[in-house]
C-alpha cells in the first residue's frame, strides 16, 4: 500500500512539475477572459510527426497581456487515429502562454484539438494526419450587417465556378466544415495540393440561407495553411413564420357541452336550482335547494330507504341519478315493496322531519348569505361558461421548413377561469390542464406556410371533460368563495345543533343528538360527494378535441423578417366523447417568444 502511495505521489509531483509547478498561487481571471491562438489553428502533419500547439489566456484592463498560473483543459475531439497528446491539463505562465505537444498516430485522419480554461469559451485547433502531400485551409468570414447567423457552413470544391453556385441549392462538397457564429473559423484539413479550389460559405438563420460568398482559385502546398477571407452578401429573405409562439385562444363550443360536462354542472346545480319546497316532477323541482340536498345526505346516516332489507347505502342496488333527491319526492318511501320493512325508526323520523329540516338549512343559509341561491347559480354558470367559452393559453412551435413544410408542436398549456364569489365579484384562476384532466397536451403535425400565412392541419388532443369541471370546481369555484372543500363551506353556513334542538323538540322520533350527529355527517357526506364522488356520476371516458386553423404572420422584424406575432388567427374543430359529438370555432393570437429549439 506504501509502495505504490509513493509511486502515485511520485506520478503526480512529475505531472506537476511539467505543467508549470504547483507552487504557484491561484489565478486571478479578470473581466473578458478568452483564449486567443497563438500556433496556427490548422495544424498539418505526416503520420508520427509532432508539433507544439500554443495558447494564450487574456483578459481585459491589467491582464490584457495574459492571465497567469491557469489551468487549462486539453482534449482530443473525434478520431484521432493514435494521435495523443503530451498531457491534459497545462497551466498558464507569466504571459498567459501554454502549450502542449501533439503527436500524429500513423493513419490518416482529421480530428480537433479542444482547449478549455477556467471561465471563457474554449477554443479548438483543425488537426490533419496525412500520408500523402496535403495542406489546410483556413476562412475567415467578413460580414459588416446585423443579421445573426448560426451556423456558419464553409464547403470545399474543386473547380467551381462562383457564378454558379445557389446558396439554397448548393452541389455536394469535398469537405464542409460548421461553426456556430462569425467569431469562429471553419477549416479543412488533409487538403491535396492544388491551385483551383472554391470556397464557400453559407451564413443560415433559423435553419434558412441567409448570406453567402464564394471565393475562387483557391491555392493548397503541402504543409502549409492557406487563409481564405469569404465576404459575406446578404440574400433578400420572405417574410418567415418559424420559432415558438405563446397563443392566446378563445374556443366556443356553441352552447352544445360535452355529456359529462353537462351532467357534473346539472349535478352541482342540485345546490341551487329548485324552487319548490313540496318538489314539483313537472318541472324538474325535487325540494327547495340546497336544504333538500343537504337532508338528503343527512337522511342516509340513519336510513337506508332506497335499498333491500339485506343491504345499506353503500351495497343498495337500487340508483337513482343525483343521488337521492328526485326519488325522495317522486317516491315518497313508498314505491319498493323490498324496503317498506325498512320504513320505521330514522326512516320514519326523516319523512316527518325532511320538508322542516330543508326549510331550517335554506331559512339558515338566507340569514347568513342572502342570494345564495342565485349567486352560488351564477358561480355554477361560470363554471360551465369555461368550457363553452374556454379561454385556454398553448404554445406553438414552428420548426424550419423542409421539403413537405413546417413541422409544428402544439402545446397546451393553461385555462384562465374567472369565477364569480358570492358578492359577484370575478376571481381569476390559472389551471394547469395537465394536472386537470389532459392526458395529451402535446401532439405534433406539419404546416404549410405561404405568403405570410401559415395553415396548421388538424390535430387532436385527449382529455377527460368531467375531470377538468371537477378541477375547475374544486381548484377555483371552492377558492372564490373561500373554501377548501365543500364540507368546509357547507359546515360555515349550517348550525346543525340548532337544527337538531328544532327538530328533536318539533318533530321527535329522534333525540337532539341524533339529529346533530345525522346533519353534521351529512354536511361531511355532501362535501365529500361533491369533492371527490362526483367522478363517478361523470363519465370516466376520454374525450378529444380537434383543432384546425391559420393565421397571419405579423411584426417582422427588420433584420430577420421573422414575423413576430400572429393575427387574424382562427380555429375550427370538433369534440368528441362517448359517441357525442360537436363544433368548435375560435380566435387566437400568437407572440413570438423564442428560437425554435433544436428537434
Amino acid at each position: 500500500m506504501n509502495r505504490a502511495w509513493n509511486w502515485c505521489g511520485f506520478a503526480m509531483a512529475l505531472l506537476t512539475a511539467a505543467c508549470g509547478g504547483g507552487d504557484k498561487p491561484p489565478p486571478v481571471v479578470g473581466p473578458g477572459a478568452r483564449l486567443e491562438f497563438v500556433s496556427s489553428p490548422t495544424v498539418n502533419l505526416m503520420p508520427g510527426e509532432e508539433t507544439e500547439l500554443v495558447v494564450r489566456y487574456v483578459g481585459e484592463g491589467e491582464f490584457a497581456g495574459g492571465i497567469p498560473n491557469a489551468n487549462l483543459d486539453w482534449s482530443i475531439v473525434g478520431a484521432a487515429a493514435g494521435s495523443r497528446l503530451s498531457a491534459g491539463v497545462s497551466v498558464t505562465g507569466d504571459d498567459g502562454q501554454s502549450s502542449l505537444r501533439l503527436t500524429a498516430g500513423t493513419s490518416d485522419t482529421t480530428f480537433r484539438v479542444r482547449v478549455a480554461p477556467p471561465e471563457g469559451e474554449a477554443i479548438e485547433f483543425s488537426v490533419g494526419v496525412a500520408s500523402f502531400d496535403a495542406g489546410s485551409i483556413l476562412v475567415e468570414v467578413s460580414y459588416e450587417g446585423e443579421r445573426t447567423f448560426n451556423p456558419i457552413e464553409a464547403l470545399l470544391f474543386d473547380g467551381l465556378d462562383c457564378g454558379t453556385f445557389d446558396p439554397t441549392m448548393p452541389p455536394t462538397a469535398l469537405q464542409q466544415s460548421s461553426v456556430p457564429s462569425l467569431t469562429a473559423r471553419p477549416a479543412f484539413n488533409n487538403v491535396p495540393i492544388g491551385t483551383d479550389y472554391s470556397v464557400a460559405v453559407i451564413a443560415r438563420m433559423s435553419g434558412e440561407a441567409s448570406a453567402y460568398g464564394c471565393v475562387e482559385n483557391v491555392r493548397v502546398d503541402t504543409g502549409e495553411q492557406t487563409t481564405v477571407t469569404v465576404t459575406l452578401t446578404e440574400l433578400a429573405m420572405e417574410p418567415r413564420i418559424v420559432g415558438v409562439y405563446d397563443l392566446s385562444n378563445r374556443l366556443d363550443f356553441g352552447g352544445t357541452l360535452p355529456g359529462a360536462v353537462g351532467t357534473a354542472v346539472d349535478l352541482l346545480d342540485e345546490l341551487t336550482d329548485d324552487n319548490d319546497v313540496d318538489g314539483n316532477p313537472a318541472t324538474g323541482d325535487f325540494g327547495q335547494d340546497p336544504g333538500a340536498f343537504i337532508v338528503d345526505f343527512a337522511m342516509r346516516q340513519t336510513c337506508a330507504w332506497e335499498c333491500m332489507p339485506s343491504e345499506d347505502y353503500s351495497t343498495c342496488s337500487i340508483g337513482h341519478p343525483y343521488g337521492d333527491i328526485s326519488a325522495l319526492y317522486t317516491e315518497n318511501f313508498t314505491s319498493w315493496d323490498g324496503a317498506r320493512a325498512r320504513f320505521t325508526g330514522g326512516c320514519g323520523a326523516w319523512e316527518t322531519a325532511g320538508e322542516p329540516a330543508q326549510n331550517l338549512v335554506n331559512d339558515q343559509l338566507e340569514s347568513v348569505l342572502p342570494g345564495f341561491v342565485l349567486a352560488l347559480a351564477d358561480s355554477l354558470g361560470d363554471v360551465a361558461r369555461a368550457i363553452n367559452e374556454a379561454n385556454i393559453e398553448s404554445r406553438l412551435i414552428v420548426f424550419p421548413e423542409g421539403e413537405l413544410g413546417a413541422p409544428i408542436r402544439h402545446e397546451l398549456k393553461v385555462m384562465n377561469v374567472s369565477i364569480r364569489d358570492l358578492d359577484g365579484m370575478p376571481q381569476d384562476f390559472t389551471i394547469d390542464l395537465r394536472e386537470a384532466g389532459f392526458t395529451s397536451v402535446a401532439t405534433d403535425a406539419t404546416a404549410s406556410i405561404s405568403d405570410g400565412t401559415i395553415l396548421i392541419p388538424e390535430h387532436t388532443f385527449t382529455l377527460n371533460y368531467g375531470e377538468l369541471i371537477q378541477y375547475i370546481y374544486n381548484h377555483a369555484l371552492l377558492p372564490a368563495l373561500g373554501f377548501t372543500s365543500t364540507a368546509e363551506m357547507l359546515s360555515g353556513w349550517i348550525d346543525c345543533m340548532a337544527i337538531g334542538a328544532w327538530l328533536a323538540t318539533n318533530v321527535g322520533f329522534l333525540s337532539e343528538m341524533d339529529y346533530t350527529d345525522a346533519c353534521n355527517s351529512g354536511l361531511v357526506a355532501a362535501g365529500a360527494f361533491i369533492d371527490s364522488q362526483l367522478g363517478s356520476f361523470i363519465t370516466d371516458a376520454e374525450g378529444t378535441l380537434s383543432l384546425s386553423g391559420m393565421a397571419m404572420g405579423a411584426d417582422y422584424d427588420s433584420v430577420t423578417n421573422i414575423a413576430q406575432s400572429l393575427d387574424n388567427g382562427t380555429w375550427t374543430g370538433s369534440w368528441g366523447e362517448m359517441g357525442m359529438s360537436g363544433a368548435i370555432t375560435g380566435t387566437f393570437t400568437g407572440t413570438r417568444t423564442a428560437e425554435a429549439p433544436a428537434r
